[in-house]
């Protein structure tokens, strides 16, 4: 069982490692705003609660598709797919920079010059796309491994210490992205280690 309570503690040292690099990231295209910790805390925990409330027909749906009975084999799923749909935000940093013209900015009354309307539209949606659909995948994975070993003799302790490692995982991945990974290695690296992990 511990082994599992490890490779849980991984799995919340990379997901809030994702976490601080997505904010670092849109930093890029909003700035050090509010608009940048809503748009990602709020697609972070709402892809968790969307995740887990759907988890069983998430869950079943992969391992239909799959031909997988074991539900730590789709728990395996689940997590690749997530590295999968990370790498969303890979992509999206490869779109060229005039994807919107030459200068896609519009100058406003007060005679600031901001992104235009159709170019910020785009930039909030994907970075919702970018951050809400690995976070549904990482909010399978709770309730999927709560009932894979919800006939375990020790089950009875099972959510809140399998909480508890994921827990002290994401306060780690926190600081070792913030602090070692990200000023060592950039944001698409770091985002690239994490999914080699």
């Amino acid at each position: 069982m511990y082994r599992i309570f490890l490779l849980y503690a991984v799995s919340g040292l990379i997901s809030l490692g994702y976490q601080v690099t997505w904010f670092r990231i849109f930093n890029d295209w909003f700035g050090s705003t509010t608009l940048t910790f809503a748009l990602v805390v709020c697609n972070f925990i709402g892809g968790l609660g969307l995740g887990a409330f759907y988890s069983k027909s998430i869950a079943d749906w992969i391992a239909a598709r799959c031909a997988l009975e074991d539900r730590i084999r789709v728990y395996g799923v689940v997590e690749l797919l997530v590295g999968v749909t990370v790498l969303l935000t890979v992509l999206l940093q490869l779109l060229p920079g005039d994807l919107w013209g030459s200068f896609p900015y519009a100058q406003t009354a007060e005679g600031f010059w901001r992104p235009s309307l159709a170019m910020s539209a785009f930039q909030i949606g994907a970075a919702m796309i970018c951050v809400l659909l690995p976070c549904i995948f990482m909010g399978v994975t709770f309730p999927l491994i709560c009932y894979a070993f919800v006939d375990a003799s020790n089950s009875r302790s099972l959510p809140s210490s399998l909480y508890a490692w994921n827990t002290v995982g994401a306060c780690t991945g926190v600081l070792v992205c913030q602090y070692l990974l990200i000023p060592g290695l950039g944001h698409g690296p770091t985002v690239a280690s994490a999914n080699s992990a």
